[in-house]
């Protein structure tokens, strides 16, 4: 009887043990990532292989196409293909731009968005009305979930102003919720950033700056780079989309979102989605939350 009971005792500890290290799969996977990158060391180096033998041959069968040809033709197709890769590299930058229609004026901004009758966010108009103002802010409280044990509490500060220069600060608090308790990691990052497209519709931004992990243990950080957008297609409407990319400790980090909003005044109900991955590791969900204009 003793035997026995020594024995599923014995069992007991196995499955609970057992479990305890299946559980700590996501957040525990990207700690391992942010401070070690083991497991994407081994397919970084190889997709870095592979692209460098496609780039290099691409680029040497360019090379000796132009050289099995005559000086002139050569010559004119290195700038073709200068031209093609110059316009793919700042497509992302002046498409918007030009779509917006955008010469440069300065933009200025009412109390939020749709305030005073104004059918959008940036003020462009000329001579400006005497309500608005040289800068414009927002606060963002949200909530995150997959609905599978993992959730997130943050938030976000932006900032914009008329020489189109701004700062945009994020924070996230990751809990997952275990076999044996729980485990937390902190998350975020904050850019300087320039708004290079606008009009009273949308507005694009991007910046550089630095992304950021802490726990109890430690903490880490690394360069980011980011690309977003705000649109205001109707009436109290926003639709708001981000992009970073960069390192976070030794592993690649890629986080994106995009949200659906509708404004009260200065207040915005929003959901949406976000993605966001370090190394091989995904920690992504559904969010909602509140947003403040001021």
């Amino acid at each position: 009887m003793r035997l026995a009971l020594i024995v599923a005792v014995v069992l007991f500890e196995l499955v609970v043990l057992s479990r305890e290290a299946e559980a700590q799969s996501r957040l525990a996977d990207a700690r391992s990532e942010i401070t070690q990158g083991k497991e994407e060391k081994t397919s970084y180096s190889s997709d870095n292989e592979s692209r460098g033998s496609f780039v290099g041959g691409l680029i040497g069968g360019l090379f000796s196409g132009a050289s099995a040809t005559d000086d002139d033709c050569s010559s004119g197709a290195t700038d073709l293909s200068g031209s093609m890769i110059l316009g793919a590299v700042t497509a992302p930058w002046s498409i918007p731009r030009a779509a917006l229609h955008d010469e440069g004026i300065d933009g200025y901004f009412g109390e939020y968005p749709f305030s005073d009758g104004w059918n959008g966010f940036i003020v462009d108009q000329l001579p400006q009305p005497e309500w608005t103002r040289q800068w414009a802010g927002r606060f963002t409280s949200e909530y995150g979930n997959n609905f599978d044990g993992l959730n997130k509490t943050g938030g976000r500060l932006q900032l914009d102003t008329t020489p189109r220069f701004g700062i945009d600060i994020e924070w996230d608090r990751r809990r997952e919720e275990l076999f044996a308790g729980h485990d937390t990691l902190w998350t975020g990052d904050a850019n300087l950033v320039y708004r290079f497209a606008q009009n009273k519709h949308a507005a694009f931004y991007t910046g550089i700056g630095v992304n950021w992990s802490a726990d109890k243990h430690r903490g880490s950080a690394g360069f980011n780079f980011t690309y977003g957008a705000d649109f205001f297609p109707g009436r109290n409407w926003v639709v708001s989309s981000t992009l970073d990319i960069g390192r976070l400790g030794h592993s690649t980090l890629v986080h994106g979102r995009a949200t659906v909003g509708y404004l009260f005044n200065r207040f915005e109900v929003f959901t949406g989605f976000d993605y966001y991955k370090v190394g091989g590791v995904e920690l992504n969900g559904l969010v909602g939350g509140l947003r403040l204009w001021f």
